[in-house]
């Protein structure tokens, strides 16, 4: 952790994937870009995909509320 924290990155070193999921929590979310890509396999292994998917967290998810529109036309402009 020492030569990561002298490079000026501030990383904190937890035990589980659901630590981690919670140490990220109201941390700008850098590892889902805007393109909705997948989060790494790094992500993946330690369970934040689990932990969004769970829903038991304070951000909205997007993806759902446009898919679940019914108007088509009001799904594109959400989408958009």
């Amino acid at each position: 952790m020492q030569p990561v924290n002298e490079r000026g990155i501030k990383a904190e070193l937890v035990e589980t994937g659901a630590d981690c999921a919670g140490a990220a929590e109201g941390v700008d979310p850098g590892w889902r870009d805007r393109d909705g890509r997948r989060p790494s396999l790094t992500l993946t292994q330690i369970g934040v995909d689990d932990f969004l998917i769970g829903g038991q967290h304070p951000w909205k998810n997007l993806k759902d509320s446009i898919l679940s529109e019914k108007d088509t036309a009001l799904q594109m402009r959400a989408a958009a």
